[in-house]
């Protein structure tokens, strides 16, 4: 029998509700990968090729937009961002590459139906 190896779920940030995130997607049937910092992420995007990749984040914070642009470049795989839930913060990082937006709030319950749903439509 071959074992099917698990998708790569990258989770990069810095954030209090981080731990739930990562919880959530162990729960399901990821891999995680874990990095606190923009640079670290970028490292795994290249070398680990995630299946997906979530970074939490506001748009206030103009590095993580700039994380952001910089992943869409490197990868084609789908991107979730985890955020403060206003809707233009939601705007901005859709308009930058993002494929999907979870308001901070909702992260627990909402993060792995997303990751599932942006999983199946590659």
């Amino acid at each position: 029998m071959v074992t099917q190896a698990k998708p790569r779920a990258l989770v990069i940030g810095n954030y209090r509700g981080r731990a739930g995130v990562i919880d959530a997607l162990r729960g399901s049937a990821f891999q995680v990968i874990e990095a606190t910092e923009g640079r670290r992420g970028i490292k795994h995007v290249l070398e680990d090729a995630p299946s997906v990749v979530i970074i939490s984040g506001t748009a206030n914070d103009a590095g993580h937009v700039n994380l952001l642009r910089a992943i869409r470049c490197l990868t084609s795989a789908p991107i979730l961002v985890i955020g403060s839930g206003r809707e233009t913060c939601a705007n901005q990082f859709l308009l930058n590459g993002a494929d999907g937006f979870v308001p901070l709030s909702r992260y627990h319950e909402m993060t792995s139906v997303y990751v599932t749903t942006l999983l199946s439509r590659n």
